[in-house]
């Protein structure tokens, strides 16, 4: 089954409410393979400025093997991936193109697919890990592919990865951030950037501060570990721009946070 070389691929109805988007190799940085990134709700002529949800990748080689579970009792563990550099080199452009969805907008987690010619595999991503399947066929047309594409189109965000913390600003308060962030050098908000509105809960005073974003100024090269990211951000009460610095907290005892430090 060879995959169509369109700006968009259509589901033949199978998901009505998702647009796929081949992703150009230079925008990757690469030559080979293709990629599709879904974006959830609908299509428009400038497809990387709406916030995508699943990456779809077509690779020449599976970079995984099937795990030997006689090994895996007998150790405690069985590395899943092939030692191969061509293998390597898969996973670091599918985890490259991965990056994008994670920088699109805040979430928790993220689904991939990998096709390769003899199969296909589903993978889900976070901070600490991610979770392959088995081997899968997925050339025919009743396939378990088909039936993953039809869930996610039906999904909710929040079964997306989204993180259901970060909403959608009144408005009112979406004019107001856009001004803000047009009157700075710093920052590429145009009207069609989404932006998102974040609820800073004060540790010591339990007191609520309202933040609205847009994509980051810097976030890590890795989707693994503490992913720190920064934003300029509109702080909705001072009305102003601020520097707003996001990361998953280390929770040992023997680190101080950082907002104990500045206190």
């Amino acid at each position: 089954m060879k995959l169509p070389k369109d700006a968009s691929i259509s589901a033949g109805g199978l998901c009505p409410h998702t647009c796929f988007t081949l992703v150009p190799a230079s925008s990757l940085r690469r030559q080979s393979n293709t990629s599709f990134l879904a974006s959830d709700r609908g299509c428009s002529d400038s497809s990387f400025t709406l916030p995508s949800d699943l990456l779809i990748d077509y690779v020449s080689q599976d970079p995984f093997k099937e795990p030997d579970f006689s090994k895996i009792e007998h150790k405690g563990r069985f590395n899943l991936r092939r030692p191969l550099k061509r293998c390597s080199k898969i996973l670091s452009h599918h985890t490259e193109s991965l990056r994008s969805i994670f920088e699109s907008r805040p979430r928790i987690f993220a689904y991939s697919v990998l096709l390769t010619p003899d199969g296909a595999r589903f993978i889900r991503w976070d901070r600490s890990c991610a979770i392959v399947t088995e081997k899968f066929p997925w050339t025919m047309d009743d396939t378990i592919l088909a039936d993953f594409l039809w869930r996610f189109d039906n999904m909710s965000q929040d079964l997306h990865g989204i993180d259901p913390t970060a909403t959608s600003p009144t408005p009112e308060e979406d004019k107001r951030a856009r001004k803000a962030f047009s009157s700075s050098k710093k920052t590429r908000v145009t009207n069609r950037t989404p932006l998102f509105k974040l609820a800073v809960t004060d540790e010591v005073t339990r007191e609520e501060h309202f933040y609205i974003i847009s994509s980051p100024q810097f976030s890590n090269s890795t989707i693994y570990g503490k992913s720190t990211t920064g934003y300029i951000a509109f702080d909705l009460q001072a009305g102003s721009l601020v520097w707003l610095k996001d990361t998953w907290r280390d929770t040992s005892t023997t680190w101080r946070n950082e907002g104990e430090l500045y206190r």
